[in-house]
């Protein structure tokens, strides 16, 4: 659950960004949906960080691009 405050300014950078006005509860369902996915790229990067600490950035950015 994000904080209302977070919400709220994630409502105005996407008015800011897209001309969209989106109400308050399409931001906090868009906005908890994009912690979901970020939370799940972190988890996978930690689940396959191999123990010599070398780079995955270009396994993530494969990911995302998914």
């Amino acid at each position: 659950m994000i904080a209302k405050e977070h919400v709220e300014e994630f409502k105005k950078i996407v008015v800011e960004e897209y001309g969209c006005d989106l109400s308050y509860e399409k931001a906090e369902i868009i906005a908890n949906g994009l912690v979901d996915y970020y939370d799940l790229l972190a988890k996978m990067y930690h689940q396959t960080k191999p123990k010599n600490n070398q780079d995955l950035t270009p396994f993530v950015y494969c990911v995302m691009m998914e």
